[in-house]
């Protein structure tokens, strides 16, 4: 999925307070005149997680992992992104993601004090004595299990720069200052 907000013209306000992942793929793109409050979690996956199921199913070779995963594999190659087109992100919640901005807009990216650039995202199944409902497990082969996993995203700017809380990042003529 491609979320755009705003059109670039009119002034745009996103109030953003709930958590939020952006799987492989997705991208998020905060247009000029644009501005997106992030007060709770902002999530993008930098690849898919099929490498980690290695449990799923009890699958001893990755083949039979494939099998069931059910991600678009086409997609889990390409990370998650945030793209700055002009726009604002102001961040008092936590952000982790690679942070994009284009040279011919630029755009703020605002740190509050205290806002986190690091999350660990707990996926799949969680328990390692606890089964799947007779459905689901129909559908992984009888008694299937997996593991939970955790993903853990930190953010940084596009030249590799790790954001922290109380600084402001403006992206204008090709560089980030701060």
């Amino acid at each position: 999925y491609d979320i755009i907000i705003g059109d670039g013209t009119t002034a745009t306000t996103v109030n953003a307070n709930a958590r939020y992942k952006f799987m492989p793929g997705a991208t998020l793109t905060v247009k000029k005149n644009a501005t997106v409050n992030m007060g709770g979690q902002l999530i993008f996956y930098e690849k898919g997680y099929e490498d980690d199921m290695t449990g799923f199913n009890k699958a001893s070779d990755s083949s039979k992992v494939a099998a069931y995963y059910k991600y678009p594999v086409l997609l889990s190659s390409y990370p998650a992104v945030l793209n700055i087109d002009g726009g604002t992100l102001n961040v008092t919640g936590t952000l982790a993601a690679n942070v994009n901005a284009t040279a011919t807009e630029g755009g703020k990216l605002i740190m509050a004090a205290g806002a986190g650039n690091y999350l660990e995202s707990k996926e799949g199944h969680s328990g390692s004595s606890d089964r799947w409902d007779a459905m689901q497990a129909g559908l992984i082969g009888s008694g299937g299990e997996m593991t939970m996993q955790t993903v853990a995203v930190t953010g940084t700017l596009n030249d590799g720069t790790a954001i922290s809380g109380g600084v402001t990042y403006t992206y204008s003529g090709g560089v980030w200052i701060y």
